[in-house]
């Protein structure tokens, strides 16, 4: 079958409703054709259609690994994200899409629909963080003991003791700065401020290396700022809610 027969033929599958057939087609000929891109986006299209997201997200990766800039497949890949709760990956694509398309009102909605729900979590997140272990209940005093039984005892200080128990020079520790957790990475990320995001995330990424990854992601959203910036982006478009 030849690479245009294999189209209309899955389209007409498509519009009769046999969606499993056109998916077995398109399948088919990208086993004869697999540089048929055009195809294999068609095939990522029905899969996330049908549920199957994760095969229809490897088939975007391998469109967007031999065309980078490829729109529909940049389009579906965050609407993939999107939808299984990647959301700093989705916005990352659907940023690569803006800078391609500044005009693409569609993509500019979701982008604002992502910053709304990273928003959400970071409030979420600030509670948590807020009240960080369980209350105990306090335990009552006992009527029966007296009170003078739940006072400590101070020592006396003795004269001459007090210069060995500071040391000339020594100050009291400093706390741990309590600052550079994720949510202020993503607060930071909100507001527009990448670089404080970017530091944070290096400092987490230094204790715990599965933020390597999140660290990389920031450092690409950074990258295309850049470049947004660089090409008067918005500008043109109307400002990018950030």
């Amino acid at each position: 079958m030849e690479r245009s027969d294999c189209l209309k033929a899955a389209e007409r599958f498509e519009e009769e409703g046999k969606i499993e057939e056109a998916i077995s087609l398109l399948k088919e000929c990208r086993e004869s054709y697999p540089d048929f891109l055009v195809a294999r986006l068609y095939l990522a299209k029905l899969m996330f259609k049908t549920g199957t997201w994760e095969e229809a997200l490897q088939e975007v990766n391998f469109i967007l690994s031999k065309s980078p800039n490829t729109l529909g497949a940049l389009k579906l890949k965050g609407e993939i994200l999107h939808s299984h709760g990647r959301l700093m990956e989705a916005k990352e694509t659907y940023l690569r899409v803006i800078f391609l398309d500044p005009f693409d009102e569609e993509v500019s909605r979701r982008l604002q629909e992502i910053n709304e729900e990273l928003e959400k979590a970071v409030r979420q997140e600030t509670i948590k963080e807020e009240v960080p272990f369980e209350f105990e209940e306090t335990p009552s005093l006992s009527h029966e003991e007296p009170l003078q039984e739940q006072v400590a005892v101070q020592p006396a200080s003795i004269p001459g003791k007090e210069e060995e128990l500071k040391p000339e020079g020594e100050s009291p520790e400093i706390p741990e700065e309590p600052f550079e957790t994720e949510s202020m990475a993503l607060v930071l990320l909100k507001q527009g401020d990448v670089e404080g995001a970017e530091k944070i995330y290096r400092s987490l990424a230094a204790k715990n290396p599965p933020y390597r990854e999140k660290l990389k992601t920031v450092r690409i959203i950074k990258k295309l700022y850049q470049l947004l910036e660089e090409f008067n982006v918005q500008g043109k478009s109307g400002r990018v809610s950030q």
